[in-house]
């Protein structure tokens, strides 16, 4: 099992609202609203985006954080990535991740400690990615991303050391799991966090911000990440440090309750009921054909 300390927290995070996204409605469209509401003027902040998709790849990783849930049931989200650039144009937005279906594949990831890029484009259809969450985490990208009395930037050292995080590693971990290859089980039982998480938690972590303080040990996953955005603003105040402030969009049952607040579950008051047709409901998992796979994760970057 899981080495996990639960909140103290009776009631969540006061700034941690349901942000309805309607009929129709692009993830890309949603999240352009939530930063104009998430964004304070001479505040700089790092901008985390949670999502839940259908693919059987998320199905998994979904399943594997029912762990850190009390009721055991799948965590909504299954990806987590930095905003890493925003563009007037939203869907050029940048990303920094950490994915198990990189659209360019993988080339060789210990070359560069497993890190991606991405353009938010990729998660625009709700349809694919039903649930959705953005995170305003008040830490200035600067700490994490420039260069500091001529040292080089914690992402750059990241990117060039393995010695904290062995991101390929994690990958391998996580594919094995996702394939159902070799005999060992769920990577965060062993240690082993979700890789698009870990990454985020280190960059924070190493520009002094822990977003994962619920965890005894180094098995960062979004569900950990949502769990201390929703309960662990009292360890923040005693950390002389401002608590995340969240806006998320959960399509298939409403609110995702903590696994560590012991309150009663809840569900949102205009969240869709699971019926036919309804375009809320998420479409079943998308499955990736033998060749379609391997050229996803195997196709060189074009030039």
């Amino acid at each position: 099992m899981l080495s996990i300390r639960g909140s103290s927290a009776i009631k969540p995070e006061g700034d941690f609202d349901l942000a309805d996204r309607p009929d129709g409605e692009s993830n890309l469209a949603w999240i352009d609203r939530q930063l104009k509401e998430l964004r304070v003027p001479r505040a700089p902040a790092t901008f985390v985006l949670l999502l839940g998709g259908t693919s059987i790849y998320d199905f998994r990783l979904q399943v594997a954080q029912s762990q850190l849930r009390h009721d055991m049931t799948p965590s909504h989200w299954s990806h987590a990535a930095i905003i890493s650039t925003v563009s007037r144009s939203i869907g050029q937005s940048r990303l920094l991740e950490t994915s198990l279906e990189p659209a360019e594949g993988f080339n060789l990831p210990s070359m560069y400690n497993g890190i991606q890029g991405a353009r938010l484009s990729r998660y625009g259809d709700p349809a694919y990615y039903p649930n959705i969450a953005l995170i305003r985490i008040p830490v200035d990208p600067k700490s994490w991303r420039g260069e500091i009395e001529g040292q080089k930037s914690i992402l750059d050292q990241f990117r060039e050391q393995r010695v904290v995080v062995d991101v390929p590693t994690l990958i391998l971990e996580w594919l094995a799991f996702v394939w159902g290859a070799g005999k060992e089980g769920n990577p965060l039982l062993r240690g082993y966090g979700i890789p698009s998480a870990a990454v985020i938690e280190s960059l924070l972590g190493a520009s002094g911000y822990d977003i994962c303080p619920g965890l005894d040990s180094s098995a960062s996953s979004p569900e950990a990440i949502w769990q201390t955005a929703k309960w662990w603003q009292h360890y923040y105040t005693a950390m002389n440090l401002s608590p995340m402030a969240t806006r998320y969009f959960v399509a298939d049952e409403g609110e995702p309750e903590s696994s560590t607040s012991g309150s009663p579950r809840r569900t949102a008051k205009n969240a869709a009921p699971r019926v036919a047709g309804n375009p809320r409901v998420p479409p079943p998992p998308r499955f990736l054909a033998g060749a379609k796979m391997t050229e996803q994760l195997f196709r060189r970057r074009e030039s």
